[in-house]
């Protein structure tokens, strides 16, 4: 009997909880993040938008990893509830690196190494575009990076780069552990915004209403 009264007790708490969620604003589109892993998304873009933001730096990158694979939110209302369902994991904290155009440029190639294929290394990204001919091998296939309209050079390895992530990917989630040398990791800086908390800050930032879209921040295009 007394087990199931700490049972009941506990769904009761679990309910009450849930009840108290903060809201956190409204969408008048689903938030669909769902093809993270192979495509830019609309969830993707807001939600890296969120850590560039929070991160006060130039360019934002999220893996796929960092998404559950149910990742959707219907349009209007959405609560800190609906972050948790769809982001794998609200409490990890937001780094930023320091990055070359040669790093971030090593960086996309991972990123779209396997692409049109899934790939937890596939990122969403912010304040950059990217664009790619899946068509062609791994290594070639990214056409250009482009940073406040202008083209990257690839072998520059010395023009730096604020890029936000999630803490996870800093310490070399999805294979970036090879990107991430020690002399890239020298650079970190921390903060105590969690990815939660960078989502709640963009919306009201955007007065708590928001609309994200695709952008063609990831651009395929063929040779």
């Amino acid at each position: 009997m007394t087990r199931w009264l700490i049972y009941l007790l506990g769904v009761m708490l679990f309910i009450a909880v849930a009840a108290q969620a903060e809201e956190l604003g409204k969408t008048t589109v689903a938030l669909d993040g769902r093809q993270v892993s192979t495509q830019e998304t609309n969830y993707g873009n807001f939600v890296a938008d969120a850590v560039r933001d929070a991160g006060a730096a130039q360019i934002a990158i999220l893996h796929a990893m960092a998404f559950r694979a149910d990742a959707l939110i219907d349009k209007g209302t959405v609560d800190e509830n609906a972050i948790r369902r769809t982001i794998a994991s609200p409490s990890s904290t937001i780094v930023v690196l320091q990055l070359t155009p040669a790093i971030l440029h090593a960086v996309m190639v991972r990123a779209l190494s396997r692409s049109p294929n899934p790939n937890i290394a596939f990122l969403q990204v912010s304040g950059m575009q990217v664009v790619f001919d899946k068509t062609l091998p791994a290594a070639t296939r990214v056409k250009s990076i482009i940073v406040a309209g202008h083209a990257l050079d690839f072998a520059d390895t010395q023009t730096i780069f604020k890029v936000a992530m999630p803490r996870e990917l800093a310490a070399g989630a999805a294979g970036y552990v090879i990107d991430f040398t020690e002399d890239v990791l020298k650079t970190l800086k921390k903060t105590n915004i969690t990815v939660l908390d960078a989502i709640a800050k963009e919306f009201q930032h955007l007065d708590g209403a928001i609309n994200p879209a695709i952008e063609e921040r990831l651009k395929s295009v063929k040779a």
